[in-house]
């Protein structure tokens, strides 16, 4: 992952236009695990959404990543997922979520 923040033109070809991380997205929810993740991630150029998974610590996340710039948080109450052919969809319900920015 760090070769990839690093240098995102040679891993990354085209460039994404946002990179979305679902979770869990740290082995033990530690602050410490979230500042390294955000240390990685907010190199990269174009944004990035966070989406935790049910194991992460959002506060721990929260502490950990609100002041990074080109990072986004996103707590959202329920998720989904479903293919159809060859497309996959990702359903997310916002309905009482948490928007950290």
């Amino acid at each position: 992952m760090e070769q990839v923040a690093d240098r995102p033109d040679l891993a990354l070809s085209p460039l994404p236009d946002l990179v979305l991380a679902t979770g869990d997205l740290t082995d033990r929810g530690l602050r410490e695990e979230y500042g390294l993740l955000g240390a990685i991630l907010s190199r990269l150029p174009m944004p990035v959404l966070l989406l935790p998974g049910n194991h992460d610590r959002r506060e721990e996340m929260r502490a950990a990543l609100r002041a990074l710039d080109g990072i986004s948080l996103f707590f959202f109450q329920s998720a989904a997922v479903f293919s159809a052919r060859s497309l996959s969809f990702l359903i997310l319900s916002r309905a009482g979520s948490t928007v950290l920015r």
